[in-house]
């Protein structure tokens, strides 16, 4: 601001120069001021500030947190005033919420500076370009995909089980292993099956076996139970829970002793009885062979064979002559021996040829058992 001073005779002075000023005294006198007056400039400035919000801008012994603009004076070693214009501008933080889908249980990703546990999110620190902060909050969804089948189940023929998925989220794909993809799905087939659920990256899967019992028939009920041996009961399928009349517990029984042997079944076809009678028998089988054979084609006794009512495993049976020579050789049971030599095409002479038959055989358990029958035979005409 401008200054003005004023003398007696209102004389005005506002620039710097050398003023004379002449006054008649009393007297009548002349009396003469000179003055010598500089005028000083007012001193003003102006700034421009950007700041952060949360930040707080300091001018002197003021302290501004807002966007506007502020005027702060200050006295000037010379007495005039100095004024100082801010123009203050608070830039605001920028903040933005993501969200990811994780699975649960599974390592987490790196998104972040850090993980803000209890707010369950992830935490970046990035600059605007005001160089204030731009934080970006990565919030975690987790997926945790469970199924749950029956181990196993076990159904009648006829009947069918229904497997239920039912309460699993509308994003997740079902896949079974039947090619079916929808929440339930109906077996009446014997098998284990699978099911797997899937949404993103999160998978879960589980097995059922499904065993179908048949409507259980009687078997045949009347056994034999070879002498000085044991034989073995076996039910006819995998029947469900077996209880026979000694305790046993399972779908088989071993015995030894003849009598009267009981399975008590139940499963989902129901409850049944199997009953089972072992009798005594001789198990071995029979082998007869002749003592002598004409070979004089008059289709009488012409030729030498084992008669037997085994199942042979092995057989051979051999033909010797006086000296050892192998004259016969074969092992089909059902071959048979004419008198002529298997190195020729003649007939061996009248006599006596001994013989020996190796075998083994099974029995009606299909144990198998092996021996030796050695013997004679006379060639007569």
């Amino acid at each position: 601001m401008k200054e003005k001073l004023i003398y007696e005779d209102t004389a005005e002075y506002t620039a710097t120069g050398l003023y004379t000023d002449v006054y008649s005294s009393a007297q009548g006198c002349d009396s003469i001021v000179i003055t010598n007056l500089t005028v000083h400039p007012l001193e003003s400035s102006s700034n421009t500030v950007n700041i952060c919000a949360g930040e707080t801008y300091i001018e002197g012994s003021s302290s501004y947190t807002s966007t506007g603009i502020y005027t702060d004076v200050y006295p000037s070693v010379n007495g005039c005033d100095s004024t100082v214009t801010t123009l203050l501008t608070v830039n605001q933080n920028v903040s933005t919420d993501l969200s990811m889908t994780v699975c649960e249980g599974a390592p987490l990703p790196d998104l972040g500076i850090y993980f803000d546990e209890p707010n369950n999110r992830f935490v970046d620190s990035l600059s605007t370009t005001s160089g204030c902060d731009s934080l970006i909050f990565t919030y975690l969804e987790y997926i945790d995909p469970q199924v749950l089948l029956p181990e196993s189940i076990s159904i009648c023929e006829g009947q069918s089980f229904v497997a239920s998925l039912a309460g699993i989220a509308d994003d997740f794909i079902i896949t079974w292993s039947t090619g079916s993809s929808e929440e339930d799905e109906t077996f009446s087939e014997e098998g284990e099956y699978w099911v797997e659920v899937t949404s993103m990256n999160c998978s879960a899967s589980d097995t059922i076996v499904i065993h179908v019992h048949e409507i259980p028939f009687i078997p045949e009920t009347e056994l034999d139970l070879c002498i000085g041996s044991a034989r073995t009961i076996n039910l006819p399928e995998e029947n469900g829970n077996v209880t026979w009349s000694d305790g046993t517990e399972g779908d088989e029984i071993i015995v030894s002793e003849p009598g009267i042997y009981t399975a008590n079944v139940q499963n989902a076809c129901g409850a049944f009885i199997y009953e089972y009678d072992l009798a005594l028998t001789d198990c071995s089988c029979t082998i007869y062979i002749p003592n002598a054979f004409t070979a004089d084609s008059d289709n009488i006794n012409d030729v030498f064979y084992v008669a037997h009512d085994c199942d042979f495993v092995e057989y051979e049976l051999f033909i010797f002559n006086r000296w050892g020579e192998v004259v016969f050789q074969s092992k089909d049971p059902d071959a048979f021996w004419q008198g002529d030599h298997q190195n020729g095409n003649h007939f061996v002479p009248l006599g006596v040829y001994n013989y020996l038959l190796k075998y083994s055989s099974k029995d009606i358990e299909n144990r198998v058992a092996a021996d030796k029958i050695y013997g004679s035979v006379t060639i007569v005409r």
